[in-house]
């Protein structure tokens, strides 16, 4: 019994599945989604007027409040399998050895053309390993595939404080990667379009300190103690931080949410089976004959609800055969007079739910594309069909070629520019770069083999 729920002249029977009413005003059915999915400010990028101060300096908020990193994230995360395909896209972008290559001239049938041929320096692989080099450049890819963006703090060592005698001294002495939701622009000079400092912190709690960082600057590359080395992907009329290519999900990705809130609505909030009307009348009746006061009353109308949902429920189908059995009398004029009436509602959760469920799937196939990532390669099944061994060969082989040439020069740009400056002598000029693997069978890589253990 402690179960109904009553409000006003209305009661629900919840076993039953049944409202009740003495007169059909209000629909007591709640709704469990919640506020916030209104299309998110975050696409806005911020206009040279748009700076904060921290302390005196001037800085470059990232979205409207700062923030964009995270609610980007927290946006990307609320989706069922977004995280799986930007996983998917780490993980291509990291297929093939790092190897170290010298470019060198060829010439065949009259025709020249550059290759990289890779060769072996221990010291310079040893310089790599001495800052976890294995672990920096998977986190460069995570942060440049969620948002393309990446960040590097370069370290010299100690013989850049001297004077220009140990010129042939002066190295980088190791890189660190800075989480890319830490880093803010400072404003950009006039008329140069550089952007001169940087700002770190964690700008969820940013008044408990924030770091002033200079750029790093190319033709003076030792003149700090350490400067930031900052690679992103230009996006259009976008100055300072751009937004990735796949910002165009956010609002898929709302209304993907919304639907998923409005089937569990549908699920969790059962819509009603029966609408049971009863008159005033008979309540008045029943106090009158009974002489009872509101208290008495009400204790009845709990007693009398919770039968009545116990008949209509049928929940151990001992009364499998129901009759529901109404007396009313004519009045003067030959008229029904009021009376009780139990109507069935018709349940239409299960169109409704499937309704749902195909706009879903629009909706997967619109992420998808803007992923940038081909179905087949993250195993998802577009319009009932599987993608072929075939499929996922050509998908991959056409991803690696045009898919992650860009992206790998970038999260590998500061790892150059250090060898650059530590190991580049006369016409040595090694640089690191991912081996291209193409597929020509199924299980096989045309250089190199599926050998990951590198």
């Amino acid at each position: 019994m402690n179960d109904i729920m009553k409000s006003g002249d209305v009661a629900i029977l919840p076993r039953s599945r049944s409202i009740f009413e003495r007169k059909a005003t209000i629909n007591p059915r709640d709704s469990i989604v919640t506020d916030g999915f209104a299309p998110s400010p975050f696409l806005e990028t911020p206009s040279y007027r748009d700076f904060f101060y921290a302390g005196n300096e001037q800085i470059v908020p990232d979205g409207p409040d700062n923030l964009f990193p995270y609610n980007w994230k927290r946006m990307i995360e609320s989706d069922s399998i977004m995280p799986g395909m930007l996983r998917q896209r780490i993980d291509l972008m990291m297929a093939g050895r790092h190897m170290l290559f010298l470019e060198k001239v060829i010439e065949n049938n009259g025709r020249k053309s550059i290759v990289l041929d890779p060769i072996i320096d221990n010291e310079i692989s040893d310089w790599l390993d001495s800052f976890g080099f294995a672990n920096y450049v998977i986190e460069q890819a995570t942060d440049f595939v969620y948002i393309e963006r990446v960040a590097t703090m370069m370290i010299p060592n100690r013989f850049s404080r001297l004077g220009r005698d140990f010129d042939n001294n002066k190295k980088i002495s190791s890189l660190k990667r800075i989480p890319i939701e830490d880093v803010r622009m400072g404003l950009m000079e006039p008329g140069t379009y550089d952007v001169k400092k940087y700002f770190i912190s964690d700008w969820m709690n940013w008044t408990d300190g924030v770091t002033t960082v200079p750029a790093y600057d190319k033709n003076n590359p030792f003149g700090n103690p350490q400067s930031l080395f900052y690679e992103k992907m230009p996006s259009f009329s976008s100055k300072y931080y751009g937004r990735p290519s796949t910002i165009g999900v956010a609002n898929y990705l709302n209304l993907k949410l919304l639907i998923l809130n409005n089937t569990q609505d549908f699920i969790v909030n059962a819509p009603f089976r029966y609408h049971i009307e009863s008159p005033y009348e008979y309540w008045k009746a029943i106090q009158e004959d009974n002489n009872w006061n509101l208290k008495q009353l009400e204790d009845y109308e709990n007693e009398f609800f919770s039968r009545v949902d116990d008949f209509l429920s049928a929940s151990d189908g001992r009364n499998a055969v129901k009759r529901f059995h109404t007396k009313f009398k004519l009045d003067e004029y030959g008229k029904s007079a009021a009376s009780w009436k139990i109507t069935a509602i018709e349940d239409d959760t299960p169109n409704r739910i499937k309704a749902n469920f195909e706009a879903f799937g629009k909706i997967n196939e619109n992420i998808i594309a803007a992923t940038s990532l081909d179905p087949s390669l993250s195993n998802i099944q577009i319009t009932g069909k599987l993608s072929s061994g075939l499929d996922k060969l050509i998908a991959f082989n056409m991803h690696q070629l045009t898919n992650t040439p860009i992206p790998r020069r970038k999260i590998l740009a500061a790892v150059n520019e250090a060898i650059r400056l530590n190991f580049w002598r006369n016409d040595y000029r090694p640089v690191l770069a991912f081996e291209q693997l193409q597929l020509d069978t199924q299980t096989k890589a045309t250089s190199g083999g599926n050998n990951d253990s590198n």
